[in-house]
């Protein structure tokens, strides 16, 4: 299945399901915080990831974003790297059940963007449907968005989709898919699984992350927290 047929499996299926809410308004006047840190390895080389992420929600429609991002290599350090970006979404209740989003932005680093020249400050725009709800009586949420990325010189198109299960009360199994695309070596393939536990304090993850691009292969665990505040 092509990049095309994927996205449009996707947006079918979400459109078909039957749901109650969505995942992607973090809520009137609230603020959601989510710090991630993974550990893997690159062609033989250990390396650490931390990544900070926020949103902000201006009003029921409209939701601030800033995320900033690190890579550290043990042995490594001119492979070191770090990137920030910044949007502003807006969302649009399709029906009580689904949601669209069209969401843009600009981006700035390696850690994000990419080597060369996709590394300077860019623009992304990203439009995107989510749906939550249950199968067989499972709670469910399920997702798709696609997003192309402009630099000087370089561009990237992008996909994601994920589906989480609820497997106990607390617990949610979540699976999310990647793909990279700016020709040759710039197009990667990644996927990741996690548990999620919803605490009352906040939402836990734990997860296996496996990314493939070029003549390069990453295995990574990470381990994510966050937060919301109503403010």
């Amino acid at each position: 299945m092509g990049f095309k047929g994927l996205i449009g499996f996707f947006l079918l299926a979400l459109l078909q399901l039957s749901a109650a809410a969505a995942p992607w308004h973090v809520g009137d006047n609230a603020l959601y915080t989510s710090l991630s840190i993974s550990t893997g390895e690159v062609e033989e080389l250990q390396n650490t990831r931390s990544s900070f992420y926020g949103e902000f929600s201006l009003s029921s429609d409209w939701t601030v974003t800033a995320k900033v991002e690190q890579v550290a290599f043990e042995d490594e350090t001119d492979f070191n790297s770090d990137a920030w970006r910044a949007t502003l979404r807006r969302t649009y209740n399709l029906t009580d059940t689904v949601r669209f989003s069209l969401e843009g932005g600009v981006l700035q680093g390696e850690a994000i963007g990419g080597f060369g020249t996709c590394s300077r400050i860019g623009a992304e725009i990203r439009a995107g449907a989510a749906w939550t709800g249950q199968i067989r009586k499972t709670d469910t949420y399920s997702y798709v968005e696609i997003a192309q990325r402009e630099h000087d010189g370089c561009s990237r198109s992008l996909a994601e989709v994920g589906i989480g299960r609820k497997a106990t009360r607390d617990i949610w199994l979540v699976t999310q898919a990647f793909i990279e695309d700016g020709g040759g070596l710039a197009r990667s393939y990644k996927s990741q699984t996690g548990i999620l536990w919803k605490g009352e304090r906040g939402e836990y993850m734990l997860g296996y992350r496996n990314e493939s691009g070029g003549e390069f292969r990453e295995d990574a665990v990470f381990i994510s927290i966050a937060r919301r505040f109503t403010l």
